[in-house]
């Protein structure tokens, strides 16, 4: 028999899945968008002819794609500390039970926004390959991305 504080996070719980907002239609849209810019991509293999226009175009929609994305998983990333708490609350003799089973959780609720993350971050990947492949050189962005990256590192 569940006790009382169990039951109290349990209905907490319940209260916080409910304060997310519903992006199921947002997340249908956006994947529409990452399939559009992987058909263009597809179509772009086909031709043979990417060059640094056509690699900073798909580049630039893939990376507004992700940005979007991720602004609509930051509801998601702002009740992870919550979330936890409540997990410790309803496992409170189980605690690497209720490790295990709040990761879970954190993990099905990003999953549709995940998902489409890495479905960009390949693109970004495959993108530069098929560059460096038809060019023999690295994307002209190349320098400019891999400063902010050494400089971003170096910040912190």
């Amino acid at each position: 028999m569940p006790t009382s504080l169990e039951q109290q996070a349990k209905i907490k719980l319940d209260e916080l899945k409910q304060t997310l907002p519903d992006h199921t239609s947002e997340i249908l849209k956006a994947d529409e968008v990452i399939k559009s810019i992987i058909v263009d991509f597809k179509k772009v293999c086909e031709d043979g002819n990417i060059d640094n226009i056509i690699h900073d175009r798909l580049y630039e929609e893939n990376a507004r794609i992700l940005a979007y994305v991720g602004k609509l998983s930051l509801a998601i990333f702002d009740i992870e500390d919550q979330l936890e708490e409540i997990y410790k609350m309803i496992y409170l003799h189980s605690s690497e039970l209720g490790k295990k089973l709040w990761y879970s959780e954190y993990e099905k609720l990003h999953h549709p926004y995940s998902t489409l993350k890495r479905r960009c971050f390949a693109m970004f990947d495959n993108l530069d390959e098929e560059f460096e492949r038809v060019n023999h050189c690295k994307p002209a962005n190349w320098d400019f991305r891999m400063y902010r990256i050494v400089k971003d590192e170096d910040d912190e």
